[in-house]
């Protein structure tokens, strides 16, 4: 490759962490289908339910039970939109 194709491989590859090889045996695993996302989001998302659901871990074993079912559904539906999420990128 000359300069400006490593640069424009550069570009493609942007931020996602993979080393060119790594992304032209990608490009050629997928038949060149690879769909680069930002994954910080969903890892900070990801995070603030298990610190919501260590939250709630702690009341039930402190307590014994939960008292509010409602928050345990809002966690767990923050989880599940974060799967589903993930599963469209991934698609």
């Amino acid at each position: 490759m000359d300069d400006g194709e490593l640069h424009a491989l550069d570009n493609l590859i942007g931020d996602c962490g993979w080393s060119r090889a790594a992304f032209i045996r990608a490009l050629i695993a997928t038949r060149g289908d690879i769909r680069i996302f930002e994954v910080a989001p969903l890892v900070a998302a990801l995070s603030k339910i298990g610190g919501n659901l260590n939250q709630i871990a702690r009341q039930a074993n402190r307590n014994g039970q939960i008292d509010d079912a409602q928050y345990l559904r809002h966690a767990l539906d923050e989880l599940v939109a974060c799967i589903r999420n993930l599963e469209d990128l991934t698609l």
